[in-house]
Order: C-alpha cells, then sequence, then structure tokens
C-alpha cells in the first residue's frame, strides 16, 4: 500500500509518472512515462496509468525488490564474529577480575 501511495501523490503532484527502479545504484532503468490526455479525466488516467504498470511488470519488479537485502561476504561475517569473540571475552574478563558487577548483562555488550 506504501507504495502505491507514493507513487499516486507523484502522480498528483506533476499529472506525469517517471516511474525507475534501481537495480543497483549506478544503474537505473526508466520504466515507463505516462501523460495525462487533455480533457482526460483523472479516473481515466488513473487506470490507463494502472494498465500500462502491470503490462510491463514494473509492478511486480517493485514489489519484488523492496525489501531486498543483499546478503553480506564471509569475510564481514568472520570479522564480526572476530569482534563479538574479543567483547566477550573482555567482558568475561572485567567480570572475572570483580570490575563489573555480578549481576551485569552479557547481552548489553553483544
Amino acid at each position: 500500500m506504501g507504495l502505491f501511495c507514493l507513487l499516486l501523490t507523484s502522480l498528483l503532484i506533476s499529472c506525469s509518472l517517471d516511474f525507475a527502479i534501481f537495480n543497483s545504484p549506478e544503474e537505473v532503468k526508466h520504466m515507463s512515462e505516462i501523460k495525462r490526455k487533455k480533457g482526460e479525466s483523472f479516473e481515466a488516467f488513473m487506470r490507463r496509468t494502472k494498465q500500462s504498470w502491470r503490462n510491463s511488470g514494473s509492478i511486480l519488479q517493485a514489489r519484488k525488490i523492496q525489501y531486498f537485502i543483499p546478503s553480506k561476504s564471509k569475510n564481514v561475517g568472520k570479522k564480526r564474529a572476530v569482534k563479538l569473540a574479543k567483547k566477550v571475552s573482555k567482558f568475561n574478563y572485567l567480570k572475572k577480575t570483580g570490575k563489573l558487577p555480578v549481576d551485569a548483562d552479557i547481552s548489553r555488550v553483544a
């Protein structure tokens, strides 16, 4: 619903739509540019716009990549694990030496 409201807002502002889908930051694909015809009602314009989106598949593509999270590399995961292990060992050392209270929780450190 949020994607549709965003598109509708941009439509109301300019009455023409330049819909772009970003596959990567460098690459921009302009999917459709639809302009309102002279004397055309807004409802007819919206119907024609939605029909062109359906036919081009741009709505499906936008929904598919809306929540896409690129996977992290193995090195990033390993570095993260090393950092976490260092924090945990430091926490355990400080707790053992008495520099942290006994009821200190490790979840706040990690």
